[in-house]
């Protein structure tokens, strides 16, 4: 019995060691196996011109891998350029740290990015250009390093960098082109840089119709950018000018919202032609809109809400606006820059990568109410209508008879028409009408814009495009304003010296207002609260072909819903620009 009890001990104890020796070997091969995948890892890559940190958060971001680094190392490592499909981690970092002085090490599922440890090296030698004269200033840096040299009156340079493997200088100077030289273990290098076309640092004035060097311009110029002047508030960019450029004058023209206002550039310049500046996007001169005779009241109202040259455009497509201010714009555009031109630059199309922007702006305003307002109220003003009659005061025009107003139902009672007890009721009645005209005519006010743009490509081909809506409601009902827009722009390099630009613009707005003679807000600040808001009260006619009609029905409710301007428009513009 013991031995058979030994036998079996020395069974199981043989048996759980053996056991124990497949775990450790199967665990020590499924991580040599999970090591193996993690290398083996195989990513795209599209880059141009991107810093070495970008990359890394690319690979990060796309494989189990994280990246530990100190942003100081990897600061200087930029225009990475790398394109490839299905390529592994470390081709990749091999080919991102090329010419550098980095190196990295895969411990696990991390990848640790650290300077080599090399001994200095001093490289020396001479910058001139291709006659041969030296080029003072000239600066001498290595690839992923702050270190650097710039060469002296006599055009030598002396850099001393940590030695290392694939070592790349770039050599450059103001007007001359870039040259890149590896470095070979030789540590006298002399480099002659050629006149580069194109290179010279000059500030650039788009002026419409070409691209003007700064100091070839003459004349007072501002430049604002279309993000320094965005305004929520605002549904069209003159109106965002507002105080923004010394020397421009911008007036609103009405409270009311799709009103487009008036915009002087350095004062009057005429008294009797159009006093407006001209407009000009993207190089293309805007058209003037429909003009009406200001001094007929049937067009009071429509002339303020018919808009200007620009009411099409979507100030979220803009990049940048030039106001050209004195007499010399007239040299580029003719008389029609007498009174200043307003250049606008609408956004570029990114080649980097896709790029999807949506923005949405609500903006809601207070209603007026009689609080705001030290106004009387029906009691208070019968009684004062009743004290100026006990005072002798006389009418102006005398009262209409009526019972809807309190001088009309008194002219009845003196001559006799009602009897005193009806004087008295009606009396009562209009103290306690109170009609609140603020309610009736007005509301908060409450606009929203949304604005959506999709850009992206490449170096041969780019595309943007853009679509946006707004809607506008004013304070007074009966006053509001809608639009929609929509731009698509195609950039396409088919050779290196050919650039083709085409644009598509298209917008549809509708602005609502009143007929002349209606203000909702006016009446509404003006009119006494005794009236019945119900009724057609009797209204001295001013009509000049009928002088036997003295008075008329009037109800300004019933004249606001059944008499009102209205503006539609539609807007649709194509560019084709070959360069």
């Amino acid at each position: 019995m013991n031995k058979r009890t030994k036998l079996l001990s020395r069974t199981l104890s043989y048996a759980s060691g053996t056991f124990a020796k497949l775990c450790l070997l199967c665990a020590f091969f499924l991580s040599a196996l999970s090591i193996q995948a993690q290398e083996n890892q195989r990513i795209s890559i599209d880059f141009k011109g991107e810093t070495l940190e970008s990359t890394i958060w690319y690979i990060q971001n796309r494989t189990n891998y994280v990246f530990v680094y100190t942003q100081k190392d990897v600061a200087g490592v930029k225009d990475i350029t790398l394109r490839g499909k299905n390529k592994t981690v470390s081709e990749i970092l091999d080919e991102c740290l090329e010419g550098t002085n980095l190196t990295y090490e895969i411990i696990d599922k991390k990848i640790v990015i650290k300077k080599k440890q090399s001994q200095q090296v001093t490289i020396s030698g001479w910058v001139h250009d291709a006659e041969g004269e030296a080029l003072p200033g000239a600066t001498v840096t290595a690839r992923g390093s702050k270190d650097g040299a710039i060469a002296g009156m006599d055009g030598r340079y002396t850099l001393t960098i940590p030695a290392q493997k694939g070592l790349i200088l770039t050599y450059s100077f103001i007007g001359m082109e870039k040259k890149t030289v590896r470095y070979a273990g030789k540590n006298n290098i002399n480099v002659t840089l050629k006149s580069g076309v194109g290179t010279e640092m000059e500030e650039v004035v788009v002026t419409g119709y070409q691209n003007i060097k700064r100091r070839d311009l003459v004349g007072s110029i501002t430049t604002v950018k279309a993000k320094d002047v965005i305004m929520p508030s605002f549904t069209t960019i003159d109106q965002m000018l507002q105080g923004r450029v010394a020397g421009m004058v911008v007036t609103n023209t009405s409270s009311r919202v799709g009103t487009a206002p008036k915009i002087q550039i350095r004062g009057t310049s005429t008294l009797l032609g159009n006093q407006d500046p001209l407009w000009v996007i993207d190089g293309i001169i805007q058209e003037d809109p429909l003009t009406l005779e200001t001094s007929n009241s049937m067009t009071g109202d429509l002339k303020d809400i018919i808009g200007n040259q620009i009411s099409w455009l979507n100030p979220s497509d803009i990049e940048n606006i030039t106001i050209l201010k004195d007499a010399s714009a007239t040299a580029i555009y003719g008389s029609k820059a007498s009174n200043g031109v307003i250049e606008i630059t609408t956004k570029k199309n990114t080649t980097d990568r896709l790029s999807v922007n949506y923005t949405a702006n609500f903006v809601i305003g207070s209603r007026p109410n009689y609080e705001q307002f030290n106004y009387m109220n029906s009691k208070e003003r019968v009684q004062f209508s009743q004290e100026a009659f006990n005072w002798g005061t006389s009418f102006a025009k005398e009262p209409i008879k009526q019972p809807y107003t309190y001088e009309g139902l008194l002219r009845m009672y003196l001559e006799h028409d009602i009897s005193a007890e009806e004087f008295i009721a009606q009396r009562g009645q209009l103290e306690t009408q109170n009609t609140d005209w603020f309610k009736l005519l007005t509301r908060r006010s409450f606009s929203h814009n949304h604005n959506l743009s999709i850009s992206g490509g490449t170096n041969k081909f780019s595309y943007s495009t853009s679509v946006g809506y707004s809607k506008s409601d004013g304070q007074e009902i009966g006053n509001s304003s809608e639009r929609m827009t929509g731009r698509i722009a195609l950039t396409m390099r088919p050779v290196q010296k050919l650039t083709i630009n085409a644009a598509l613009n298209g917008s549809v707005s509708t602005n609502k207002g009143f007929a002349g003679g209606v203000a909702p807000m006016d009446y509404a600040t003006t009119t006494n609260r005794i009236i019945n808001p119900d009724v057609f009260y009797q209204k001295t006619a001013t009509y000049d072909y009928n002088d036997n009609v003295q008075s008329l029905g009037y109800n300004f409710i019933n004249e606001r819903n059944n008499s009102s301007a209205s503006s539609s428009s539609t807007h649709l513009s194509a560019s084709l620009d070959l360069k």
